[in-house]
């Protein structure tokens, strides 16, 4: 066995040309390299971008229902727990935390270009009633419905979730919000 582009890797000695397979590994390292720059998600564990884009669709289409796990998995053809994992590697948030997001920029967009009733924008945006867009709209905004939709001050364009010490942050330039969503945690609750 030889060593193999200094890899370490022992080559077959009856490889037929083992300039070709140096070749190969150097071209995987710098690939690589190039995608850690980029900071583009790689492996087995992340969504290839037709399903954040499928994701993303379905999403828009079923918005004003009950949206499971299960049903996202299934728009492209993985298990649940799979799903899961990949879509929090791909995008850096849980399909849950993106879900409840995109509920609550939808509402902000309501709140903002309507005069619908709170109860008919929380049906529209797929909560539950009136009390649960407010109980969440509080915890991503830092201010009720009502307050956001009549006083400009209110608007931020921070999104930030205080439970659990989890802020949603974004760049509001992006086109595609599953692509540039991201958790962190912090060890303070975050100040409105």
């Amino acid at each position: 066995m030889n060593d193999v582009a200094g890899t370490g890797a022992a080559a077959p000695l009856d490889w037929p040309h083992p300039s070709a397979l140096q070749a190969l590994v150097a071209d995987a390292l710098l690939m690589r390299a190039v995608a850690d720059a980029l900071q583009i998600p790689q492996g087995p564990s992340c969504l290839a971008i037709w399903q954040i884009r499928r994701v993303g669709r379905y999403i828009d289409e079923h918005q004003s229902q009950a949206i499971h796990v299960v049903e996202l998995a299934s728009a492209v053809d993985l298990s649940p727990s799979h799903f899961a994992r990949s879509f929090r590697a791909a995008t850096g948030a849980t399909p849950h935390a993106y879900l409840i997001e995109h509920r609550m920029r939808l509402a902000c967009a309501l709140l903002a270009h309507s005069d619908r009733t709170l109860a008919l924008i929380a049906v529209e945006c797929g909560l539950a009633d009136q009390a649960h867009l407010g109980r969440l709209f509080k915890r991503y905004t830092g201010s009720t419905p009502s307050v956001w939709r009549h006083d400009p001050l209110a608007r931020r364009p921070a999104m930030v979730a205080p439970r659990d010490g989890l802020r949603i942050e974004r760049s509001h330039a992006a086109a595609n919000p599953l692509a540039t969503a991201s958790l962190r945690r912090r060890s303070q609750p975050v100040s409105p």
